[in-house]
């Protein structure tokens, strides 16, 4: 039950986190439909939202898939409709003003990673963090915590009932979630907080934490510390991320890095560099050229060091090669060049936490490659497993105007085909959308996933009506019972994203 009382609907205000939700655009999941029309129709939002906080949501808890992680591990990334995604937003902001301030950015993040090595009469250096922090969070113990920062009840106990109703009743918070961020921190802090009392020099980033120590034997008694005062918060120590170095290697493997990046791109620069015999002037490359020579020097040598085996790298140059490997994508996606698209399906194999880099690079390219676009997808969805995940970011690539994968009705149609009956509902809603951008949703098709539709899905849904007839009386019945797919419906017909390729 998640209805709002009429003082605690009208203190929020609705439009600054409808405004805000539908401007976010997360790193690790592609941004929703739904966000699109919201970001072009706040007001419509507003008045939807408002409606539906005034009676109870009966919805079902929060589609959730796992997203991968780096070398290990998986993150639960919690898919919430829209108007809860409003409404959380916009009770966890009326909290703000008294949760604890953190400052974002790469350089507070630098800043963070640097503190120990300058701490007075540092040897030894622990870099750990929490195992399944969000999901982890005992709900009862964070709602006292809010109170008693706070001292708003009423707030407090609808982020109650509301996390409970997403969880399907355990404990934890939604993930990949500018809310749950928030609020997370005041968890985090309060373990922070007791290791301070405990005269542990502890600094922390989220659930990340950094111990400075004057020697081996003072590291390890942090760490007991650390364990220890998470234990009685119902959290536990991430094993596999913890380490501990001396000062010496931990600011080397800080640096690391950089250090090779700017080697590599003063290599670049200097290749690039010509001499012009008839004025003996010197020809300097321009920015664009260095940035594009290195990253296509990183594919180099990410290619040389998976053919020669990863295996014999440490866990930090590791680490330091994905790293770059993300840098060269992310700077081949701005400049729209193909460089990668031959890699990518070895990318997504040894480093599968990059599958949305790959994805939005391909994305940037479809126009333009369109040709070299469609058959790395193709390769990829015919020969690699792909987890829920990464299919979900497929789909999302396969919904772009560029591709057109209905000329591949061999391969990817009945790929996306293929995603029609998973378990889960966004995977499911996504490939409805998919086939109607690419004009091969069929009435049945649609019939087969509104049958278990939920207020998540039907965005998607009366969507997917925009290049389908659809059933009459199905489709009248979604539209007329929902005013949030009736508006998603009316306003996907002003556009015209794609032409039939007939």
């Amino acid at each position: 039950m998640l209805a709002l009382s009429s003082r605690l609907l009208d203190e929020l205000n609705l439009a600054e986190a409808a405004k805000a939700e539908a401007e976010w655009t997360p790193d690790l999941v592609p941004s929703q439909l739904v966000n699109a029309y919201a970001a072009a129709n706040v007001e419509a939002v507003v008045d939807y939202v408002s409606e539906k906080g005034r009676t109870s949501l009966e919805t079902a808890p929060a589609d959730v898939i796992a997203a991968s992680k780096w070398q290990y591990g998986r993150r639960p990334v919690a898919f919430l409709p829209l108007t809860e995604r409003v409404l959380y937003r916009a009770v966890v902001a009326t909290l703000a003003d008294d949760l604890p301030f953190v400052p974002r950015g790469k350089e507070a993040y630098r800043s963070f990673q640097r503190r120990a090595l300058i701490a007075q009469g540092a040897t030894h250096v622990v870099t750990t963090d929490l195992a399944n922090f969000y999901s982890s969070i005992p709900t009862d113990r964070l709602v006292s915590e809010l109170v008693d920062r706070t001292g708003r009840w009423e707030p407090v106990e609808w982020l109650r009932d509301f996390w409970l109703h997403a969880a399907d009743g355990s404990n934890g918070l939604p993930q990949v979630s500018q809310p749950s961020d928030l609020v997370a921190e005041s968890y985090a802090d309060e373990l922070h907080r007791r290791l301070l009392r405990r005269n542990v020099r502890a600094w922390r980033w989220a659930d990340d934490f950094r111990f400075a120590a004057t020697s081996a034997n003072d590291a390890y008694a942090a760490l007991e510390i650390f364990d220890e005062e998470a234990r009685k918060l119902g959290l536990t120590v991430n094993e596999r991320k913890t380490r501990t170095q001396t000062i010496a290697e931990y600011g080397k493997s800080l640096d690391a890095g950089a250090e090779r990046l700017q080697k590599i791109t003063k290599e670049v620069a200097a290749d690039l560099t010509d001499f012009n015999p008839y004025d003996d002037s010197i020809i300097t490359p321009s920015e664009a050229q260095v940035q594009e020579g290195a990253a296509e020097a990183i594919l180099e040598y990410w290619r040389k060091e998976k053919s020669t085996g990863q295996g014999r790298l440490d866990l930090l140059a590791q680490m330091e090669l994905a790293s770059l490997l993300r840098h060269s994508l992310s700077i081949l996606e701005v400049l729209a060049r193909p460089s990668a698209i031959e890699h990518c399906a070895d990318i997504l194999q040894s480093d599968p936490q990059l599958t949305p880099q790959v994805v939005r690079y391909l994305a940037a390219l479809s126009e333009a490659e369109q040709g070299g676009v469609r058959s790395a997808a193709r390769y990829i969805i015919e020969n690699i497993p792909l987890n829920r995940w990464q299919r979900l970011w497929f789909l999302d690539l396969y919904s772009q105007a560029n591709l057109a994968p209905v000329y591949d009705r061999e391969v990817a149609i009945p790929w996306i085909e293929s995603n029609l009956t998973d378990t889960s509902e966004v995977l499911r809603s996504s490939a409805v959308w998919a086939l109607s951008m690419n004009w091969t949703l069929t009435q049945d098709q649609w019939n087969l996933v509104t049958g278990s539709a939920t207020s998540l899905g039907t965005p998607w849904l009366s969507a997917g009506l925009l290049n389908s007839s659809g059933p009459i009386d199905q489709r009248d019945t979604l539209l007329s019972s929902d005013k949030l797919a009736r508006g998603v419906y009316n306003w996907t017909k002003t556009w015209d994203p794609f032409p039939p390729p007939f």
